[in-house]
């Protein structure tokens, strides 16, 4: 019997961190009804830029993406119209009129972590958000109840998830 490897992973850095409680927070008090809505200013307003994927069936993507890439379809099961890109970390990405209410499939890739939001300015205000990770949700949330994000994403913002601080 083998005994395993020690953990490695460095601390999850601090600043993520509070963000994640931040927004967290954020909900909380929202949804007690306190007024109190947590803004962060618009640094992106252009349109996400994707690229075209298609996988033939029973095809799989191997390439190793990039920290902050996220792979959108404005059809559930990652069907319809669907697109890759890698944006800034902590950075609110507003989607344009190609993207906005219509994603059906979101997946961030590996050590990534996003918060889509139902508003423009990836701010909690009006109750509604959805947090997504590897491998994301392609069911557009239909099993959430009372909440489904299935085209209601306008805006979203990743960061590199805790427990891939040490790859």
């Amino acid at each position: 019997m083998s005994c395993p490897a020690p953990d490695t992973r460095e601390p999850a850095s601090a600043s993520f961190l509070q963000d994640v409680m931040l927004a967290l927070l954020v909900s909380v008090v929202f949804s007690l009804c306190v007024a109190f809505i947590a803004a962060s200013p618009v640094v992106n307003t252009a349109a996400l830029v994707v690229r075209e994927v298609h996988l033939r069936p029973n095809e799989t993507v191997i390439e190793k993406r990039n920290v902050g890439g996220v792979y959108i379809c404005s059809g559930t099961n990652w069907s319809g119209t669907c697109g890759h890109a890698v944006q800034p970390l902590n950075t609110c990405i507003v989607l344009g009129s190609d993207w906005k209410n219509k994603i059906a499939s979101f997946g961030p890739d590996s050590c990534t972590m996003c918060f889509a939001y139902k508003t423009t300015n990836c701010a909690f205000g009006d109750g509604f958000f959805w947090m997504f990770q590897n491998p994301g949700d392609a069911s557009g949330g239909r099993s959430v109840t009372n909440n489904a994000w299935n085209t209601h994403i306008a805006s979203f913002k990743c960061w590199r998830s805790p427990d891939c601080y040490a790859s």
